[in-house]
């Protein structure tokens, strides 16, 4: 599979109020005012969430209040607009990157699982593409999580020869929360090479069939004409 390990999780931070016993009017309404505050918080925070999945459509009043109320706030601001950044410094750094694609399988169309992972990271390419040259390699679907790879700039790449060429490359993991619908983004070079990897037998496996492409675990993949190759080897290390 596209991801061979756990994803390492991050614990939320929850907040709990918690009342023992009578408390006085000055307490009970700074309780209050912490409630709302939390609730306010979140609620902000979701709207961002959202309106970000519409970077260029005009949000209307209710989006550019919640856009000032947020900055006076001091509240994050637009999660996409953080993993462009992120990416952009990336290309920046190493001008060719693979980005490790982890999204929840239950936001994807069960009928279409190629077509709606396109459709999800859409704003994102869209984006990108400006950038850099993109190559989506392969979607591989399990019963939670779904994982993309997705190529920037990768000069080395020949699909002729892409089953016994290991082109290794930085990768970045971009993940999408289940709960909080954000996305976070960070560099996972421990996948730099057992990647590069999976995607030379994804080359052998699939034959001659057409990139980007998809192996849906939950029904079952057979690959009916492999390439029949050699062992793959090692042509480009260039991950730092």
């Amino acid at each position: 599979m596209l991801w061979s390990k756990d994803i390492p999780r991050t614990r939320p931070v929850n907040h709990l109020l918690k009342t023992h016993g009578r408390r006085s009017p000055q307490s009970l309404a700074r309780a209050t005012v912490l409630r709302v505050t939390i609730r306010l918080q979140l609620v902000v925070t979701w709207s961002l969430s959202v309106i970000s999945q519409f970077p260029n459509k005009d949000v209307g009043f209710f989006g550019r209040l919640i856009h000032h109320t947020a900055r006076m706030a001091g509240l994050p601001l637009r999660f996409m607009e953080k993993v462009n950044q992120a990416v952009s410094d990336a290309l920046e750094t190493h001008r060719s990157i693979r980005i490790l694609g982890d999204l929840p399988t239950e936001k994807l169309n069960h009928e279409d699982y190629l077509a709606s992972t396109r459709e999800l990271i859409e704003s994102f390419v869209d984006s990108w593409k400006e950038k850099a040259d993109l190559r989506l390699l392969a979607v591989e679907v399990w019963p939670r999580h779904t994982y993309f790879a997705l190529d920037f700039n990768n000069d080395e790449y020949n699909y002729d020869s892409a089953h016994t060429q290991v082109v290794v490359i930085p990768v970045y993991l971009l993940r999408l929360s289940r709960k909080s619908h954000s996305w976070a983004i960070f560099r996972h070079k421990p996948q730099d090479s057992s990647l590069a990897k999976r995607i030379a037998d994804l080359h052998e496996g699939n034959g001659q069939n057409p990139i980007p492409f998809l192996e849906d675990h939950i029904k079952g993949v057979t690959h009916y004409a492999p390439r029949n190759s050699k062992s793959p080897v090692v042509v480009s290390e260039n991950a730092t």
